[in-house]
């Protein structure tokens, strides 16, 4: 079962994970021009969209629909004063499912503070050595998986610090300069019946919750696969708690929609530290 799918109550449909990238098609008018001949709904000619820009009636909806070939941005269809409804689809999606009853539980004291001094580094004090000090050597397999082709660093490709503090450093020029956790990131709502949430002095900027092992094992950035959504299995038996906990969070700037950052913590040589972490898309 994909983990996005069931980790979190959705506010809105609508996707934003533009935090991250954007992107900006510039397209010549030049390559726009159609043949002479006009269908109701067809490229619209140099000439007609002369036309309709000078001598439409005031009011005039034009209508347009873009699509990407050879990396440029082409006008393919267009329609004047279209009857949407003849355009609406029917709605056919199923009603989401009903919010897991919250569960609650506690967490080692360590681990809370870990986590919370882990987040101030980054964001508040933007003391990138500091947060990078909290992060296991596993989580470079992560770094590999969210990165593309022309990020890739010579310089920095056989050393996991570095790849590591470099993709912090971009969260961080996101988020901007603050003076708090709450003016950098949100905590999302979490809704699963395996998830038992922690209660802490910042809950409303990020969440801490314990995970049963099987969620970890999914988690795990060697078990990740580029491209693919984290996908889990339900153990046979009984499931097992104490050994891992997560983080979760969204920036602040990006609104309810965006990616959440769900981050695995458990213990390496008596010390908690993050060990995995995926992007979580509504």
């Amino acid at each position: 079962m994909p983990l996005n799918t069931i980790l979190f109550r959705q506010a809105r449909p609508a996707a934003i994970v533009a935090a991250l990238a954007a992107v900006v098609g510039l397209v010549a008018l030049a390559g726009l021009i159609a043949p002479t001949k006009r269908a109701s709904a067809g490229v619209l000619s140099g000439r007609e969209f002369q036309n309709l820009l000078a001598g439409g009636p005031e009011g005039t909806t034009l209508a347009t629909l873009w699509s990407r070939e050879s990396k440029r941005w082409h006008l393919i269809s267009y329609d004047v004063d279209p009857v949407w409804d003849e355009y609406r689809a029917p709605d056919t999606a199923t009603a989401p499912p009903a919010a897991a009853p919250v569960a609650y539980t506690t967490a080692p004291g360590e681990l809370v503070e870990a986590s919370t001094k882990f987040l101030e580094a980054w964001f508040v004090r933007r003391d990138l050595d500091g947060a990078a000090a909290y992060l296991s050597r596993q989580c470079a397999d992560c770094v590999k998986l969210n990165q593309s082709l022309d990020e890739v660093d010579v310089r920095t490709a056989e050393d996991p610090k570095l790849q590591l503090k470099k993709a912090l450093r971009r969260v961080t020029e996101t988020a901007g300069t603050v003076t708090k956790l709450g003016d950098a990131i949100v905590a999302p709502q979490p809704s699963h019946a395996d998830i038992q949430l922690v209660r802490h002095q910042n809950s409303n900027a990020f969440t801490i919750a314990s995970i049963p092992d099987y969620m970890a094992k999914a988690l795990e950035c060697s078990s990740q696969r580029a491209g693919e959504p984290v996908s889990f299995h339900y153990p046979a038996g009984q499931k097992v708690y104490g050994k891992f906990y997560a983080t979760g969070f969204r920036l602040a700037k990006t609104g309810e929609d965006s990616g959440v950052l769900w981050s695995v913590w458990a213990q390496e040589d008596g010390d908690w530290r993050l060990v995995a972490y995926t992007v979580l898309n509504p």
